[in-house]
């Protein structure tokens, strides 16, 4: 049980620096979101990366109004489920536009922006927009309709 809903805690998304004394935001909407994947999946949900206070996000050279900073983005991992899969659901959420599949870390980033949705693949130093070609090359399959808003 979680402090924050059933399945999360504050201690999943502080920023974990070690400096700026385990600063903490998070959205709502974003814990509502992990909630349906965890939901859905019906396994643990491991937050990689949730909150970076202004001198972590910094120091990461990561831009400044970052999605991490403001509390509104994750990289997660769903235990013994590959991440394509994770990413293919997450997909259908309409609450998330911007989502990421990194396939090396085997993770998923996703963020709950207010801003039109992106959609991309880390390769390496590379982010490469969501092209037909990227979807087969990622065994993305094909954009599945979204689940009903919640």
């Amino acid at each position: 049980m979680g402090d924050i809903s059933e399945h999360f805690s504050r201690r999943d998304f502080i920023c974990r620096c070690g400096t700026c004394q385990n600063e903490f935001k998070i959205s709502l909407t974003l814990i509502g979101v992990l909630e349906m994947v965890r939901t859905h999946f019906n396994k643990r949900v491991e937050i990689m990366v949730g909150h970076h206070c202004e001198e972590e996000n910094a120091r990461l050279g990561g831009v400044k109004k970052s999605y991490h900073v403001l509390g509104k983005a994750a990289r997660i991992i769903v235990s013994d489920t590959p991440p394509e899969e994770v990413f293919r659901f997450i997909e259908r959420i309409p609450q998330v536009q911007g989502l990421a599949l990194d396939p090396v870390k085997k993770q998923v980033y996703l963020d709950v922006r207010d801003k039109a949705p992106h959609k991309w693949v880390i390769e390496g130093l590379h982010d490469l927009e969501l092209t037909p070609e990227v979807r087969t090359k990622y065994n993305l399959g094909e954009p599945q309709e979204q689940l009903a808003a919640y």
